[in-house]
């Protein structure tokens, strides 16, 4: 993986168990990033010292090794200027490897595009009804809405679910890159945020224990920019791999699960809902959204399991009957 130092400002290539201590960065795309050909142009000579705030996705760059150095890390990796986007070979390999990337980090900062630390927030609250004062919270000595976290596009897109859940340590940072909290500070605003239960927020060696159809669920209601990232971004949470394939549309779904039966008995995937008669696909779900209102669904574990595997005619499978309770 290319990493970047956060203070010499220059990017290295590390492989295997080479791979040094390091930060990763969760953000939205702006429309000024710093890409890995524009950073390797010239960007990568300038200085901090010369920027004061975030007008530009350089500036996120900058602000973020500040915070990483100032924790104590040398290495930070981004996913703007730390992969050659303009590589399919590269490209793949990143997003087929950046769940364990994101797992294996010191610590992931949160930088949200649309929660700013300042009074106006505490000034919203303090004019509401009596007792809700408290739903403002305080950084040093500027206020900021708990609601306003809650409702920040950051946690509509596909891809910062899998940044949530996979590393052990995630900060929160304003607009201003002041810290808001860590995830374990911030459980139960973000489970509200999410809809993700506490455990599997705060304990990420839990995440594969959560069956297919749940996992499924908390992906079901968020966006992409482009279709196939709806899949792409969902690799890591089933441990799976798959090549890119971009124009292949929701195509890059149904692999995806088929994916998943390859490698998992959990029968839990074929426990969406939606209108049948419009679905080709058998078994298999049309797209991500008929996920999105399944009820509490549970891996049902019986030893032994029946395998079931995909064939040329379709899914066979076994299950169990459960023996009804006659009154």
């Amino acid at each position: 993986m290319r990493l970047l130092h956060t203070s010499e400002f220059v990017l290295e290539e590390f492989i295997g168990s080479n791979i040094p201590k390091y930060a990763v960065i969760s953000h939205r795309w702006g429309d000024d990033e710093a890409s890995y050909r524009r950073f390797e142009k010239g960007l990568k000579t300038i200085r901090s010292s010369q920027y004061q705030n975030a007008s530009s996705g350089w500036d996120k760059i900058i602000a973020a090794c500040r915070i990483a150095r100032s924790r104590g890390l040398d290495w930070l990796w981004i996913d703007t200027c730390c992969i050659d986007k303009k590589s399919s070979a590269e490209l793949s390999e990143a997003i087929n490897s950046m769940f364990n990337w994101y797992q294996r980090a010191e610590e992931c900062y949160v930088l949200l595009p649309d929660v700013a630390d300042n009074t106006a927030a505490f000034r919203r609250a303090a004019h509401a009804e009596e007792g809700t004062v408290t739903n403002a919270a305080k950084i040093g000595n500027e206020m900021w809405d708990p609601q306003d976290f809650i409702k920040s596009t950051w946690f509509t897109r596909a891809w910062t679910l899998q940044e949530l859940l996979a590393p052990n340590r995630v900060l929160f940072y304003t607009t201003d890159f002041n810290c808001l909290g860590s995830k374990g500070d911030l459980q139960n605003l973000i489970s509200d945020a999410t809809k993700v239960p506490l455990i599997f927020i705060t304990q990420n060696d839990m995440i594969h224990r959560a069956s297919v159809a749940e996992r499924m669920k908390w992906a079901s209601r968020r966006q992409a920019t482009r279709e196939e990232d709806l899949a792409y971004s969902m690799l890591g949470l089933f441990g799976v791999n798959m090549p890119l394939l971009y124009g292949e549309g929701n195509k890059a779904f149904l692999r995806l699960q088929t994916e998943i039966i390859r490698t998992s008995d959990d029968e839990t995937i074929f426990g969406w809902s939606g209108e049948s008669h419009y679905n080709t696909n058998g078994l298999l779900a049309p797209d991500i959204a008929a996920f999105s209102t399944v009820s509490d669904i549970r891996r049902h574990y019986v030893v032994p399991r029946q395998h079931y595997e995909v064939t040329n005619k379709g899914i066979r499978i076994t299950l169990p009957l459960r023996q009804p309770h006659l009154e």
